[in-house]
């Protein structure tokens, strides 16, 4: 399990002004993680949404921009498989 938070930890960089935040849900809609907030560009999203999968195989992960509060449609909704 610390080998994935060490690696959501890794995809943050302190280049980056814009924050997401990364979530993992179940099927009916409530978190199953802490909500990672993650401050990257948009190439860490996808790290971290696959390490999140990795944790939690079968859930919904959400990315959402902190700035404006909406989610980012084209990471978000994903299902793990």
């Amino acid at each position: 399990m610390w080998k994935y938070i060490s690696l959501l930890a890794a995809c943050s960089t302190k280049h980056s002004s814009t924050a997401y935040a990364i979530g993992a849900y179940d099927s009916k809609g409530n978190l199953l993680s802490k909500r990672a907030d993650v401050k990257s560009n948009e190439a860490g999203i996808t790290t971290a949404r696959d390490t999140l999968c990795q944790v939690y195989p079968r859930a919904v992960i959400r990315v959402t921009n902190h700035s404006n509060g909406e989610e980012m449609t084209q990471y978000s909704p994903y299902r793990c498989r």
